[in-house]
């Protein structure tokens, strides 16, 4: 009864998270951006995205990003003050592509901190992380165009994300 507690659990988990590594080159150095979609436990949308990264360099950087009604809130942490002095200069332009992208308005914070970590991935829990491949799938279980629409939002804010980081240079 205890493992199949155990196995339930962890199916209920996996329903709640989406894991992704993709590659990126930022700092002109490949870089793999660990990426979590995660779900609304009463509504069932996706309304959050994490975003982390390592630099060559040993820094940091990490992101959490909520989706709530028309606007998208939320914070970009680094352990460097020269890469926060970076992320910085790039908000604005985040913000506008979010805006773009979404159609939503967005309120970020970029704050400077030696404390930055990486969430536990799903990788590290030894569940399956998967590709940037499966970024692309649509997935059919999911009916409610409110629910499709919310992960699309967020995948383009992460997109976007992703491209001030290979802008940063």
């Amino acid at each position: 009864i205890a493992a199949l507690s155990k196995q339930l659990s962890l199916a209920g988990n996996l329903a709640k998270e989406e894991n992704y590594e993709l590659p990126a080159v930022i700092d002109g150095q490949m870089t793999s951006v660990n990426v979590r979609f995660r779900k609304d436990a009463q509504t069932q949308e996706r309304s959050t995205v994490a975003v982390f990264a390592e630099l060559s360099g040993g820094e940091k950087i990490t992101a959490e990003l909520k989706l709530r009604g028309e606007s998208i809130s939320g914070y970009v942490g680094c352990d460097s003050r020269e890469k926060v002095a970076q992320l910085e200069a790039k908000c604005a332009d985040f913000i506008q592509n979010i805006l773009s992208e979404t159609g939503k308005s967005a309120d970020i914070n970029v704050v400077y901190s030696t404390e930055v970590k990486a969430y536990e991935t799903l990788k590290e829990a030894g569940k399956p992380v998967r590709s940037a491949s499966d970024l692309n799938k649509t997935d059919k279980s999911e009916g409610v165009q409110g629910r499709l629409s919310s992960a699309k939002e967020l995948y383009q804010t992460a997109k976007a994300f992703i491209a001030m980081l290979e802008d940063m240079a």
